[in-house]
């Protein structure tokens, strides 16, 4: 993944976000219309920084993405691919999805995604959850032209509510 460590504050704003983004990162609301502000900080460790999203929800679907460019350049028809990362999801209330992503477009179709975890229908256990270690199933890309490739996490709440987003040390790698 570009950017691993979250360096710099260049990146993209998403939807109506406000806030800084990490160089080659993309942030902010993707579904609905949540707040969304975003932040670069520092990691608790001190081993790089972390894109930050405060997220206040209003209504069911809200979602928040955190998610890398389009990185078609980087992978070609036949390679097998994962995306992880570091991610905590704090002052969670209304939470019906945590969720990392490998979101993609071959032969100019429509775009399909491979989760690493699934949606709920109401809302989840709002526990919150530190430093834990987000991955997608391995992917292998199949068809002619690859046009689009990113990966990324996504937090959706069911209504009013929020959360604090983190995520950090991303990687995606090719296995073959």
């Amino acid at each position: 993944a570009p950017n691993p460590t979250f360096v710099g504050t260049s990146g993209t704003l998403l939807g109506a976000a406000s806030g800084t983004v990490a160089n080659s990162w993309n942030a902010g609301n993707t579904t609905g219309s949540p707040g969304c502000v975003c932040s670069v900080v520092t990691r608790s460790d001190g081993l790089g920084r972390n894109q930050r999203c405060v997220v206040t929800s209003a209504a069911n679907n809200d979602a928040v993405t955190i998610r890398t460019g389009n990185l078609a350049s980087n992978v070609a028809i036949g390679d097998t691919v994962y995306w992880e990362c570091s991610a905590s999801l704090v002052s969670v209330t209304a939470l019906q999805a945590l969720r990392t992503f490998i979101q993609y477009k071959v032969d100019g179709g429509a775009y399909v995604y491979v989760y690493g975890m699934a949606n709920s229908t109401t809302t989840c256990d709002t526990t919150d959850l530190s430093e834990i270690v987000l991955r997608t199933p391995n992917l292998t890309f199949a068809g002619t032209t690859i046009n689009e490739v990113y990966f990324g996490v996504q937090v959706i709440h069911t209504g009013v509510g929020g959360s604090t987003l983190e995520v950090g040390r991303a990687h995606a790698r090719k296995v073959n």
